[in-house]
């Protein structure tokens, strides 16, 4: 007799609570083939939540969760506004190590780049030299006065210090799409 069996895969990766309706912003690489996706809160609390928008083209994914409190809400800053230079702040779950902060500065704005997690070119993007990992992705790229500047994507392997995330422009275009 011949049985089927069933894969499971865990994946990692981090997000961006966005307001206290339980909004999440994440990478679509993230969340991309999960059929089940869990949450866990800096308390150690474990939400199930759900996918409710995917934009692959920009590699963003929004899902959405029922908070058992109040989160203080995001503050976004304005793409328009970056400076080379700037200090930026990586917020994420690099290689499982919760809640990790690296600190390096925005090194690029509106670069093109290319890998396998994407699977197309990622274009209009933020370069920075913060440190980030695998699970890093999704998390928040913050600046100084604590506004979200954008979302983190990707790392070059074999370089240093050279990591890509997805300017908070963009995830406001499409959060209007979601709210």
């Amino acid at each position: 007799m011949y049985s089927k069996g069933t894969l499971s895969l865990k994946s990692l990766g981090s997000g961006v609570i966005l307001n206290n309706g339980g909004l999440i912003v994440t990478n679509a690489h993230v969340v991309h083939r999960a059929n089940t996706i869990f949450v866990v809160l800096k308390d150690g609390s474990v939400l199930q939540s759900k996918v409710v928008g995917v934009s692959k083209d920009v590699d963003l994914a929004f899902i959405k969760t029922k908070l058992p409190y109040p989160v203080k809400e995001i503050r976004f800053a304005d793409s328009r506004n970056f400076m080379i230079g700037e200090t930026v702040i990586a917020i994420g779950n690099p290689l499982g190590l919760e809640n990790s902060v690296t600190v390096g500065v925005l090194s690029g704005i509106d670069r093109t780049f290319s890998n396998k997690q994407c699977k197309y070119a990622c274009s209009g993007l933020i370069q920075l030299d913060a440190p980030i990992n695998p699970g890093n992705s999704g998390g928040a790229l913050l600046n100084l006065d604590g506004e979200l500047v954008g979302v983190n994507l990707a790392v070059v392997s074999g370089a240093q210090g050279i990591g890509f995330a997805i300017p908070v422009n963009r995830i406001k275009r499409l959060l209007k799409q979601y709210r």
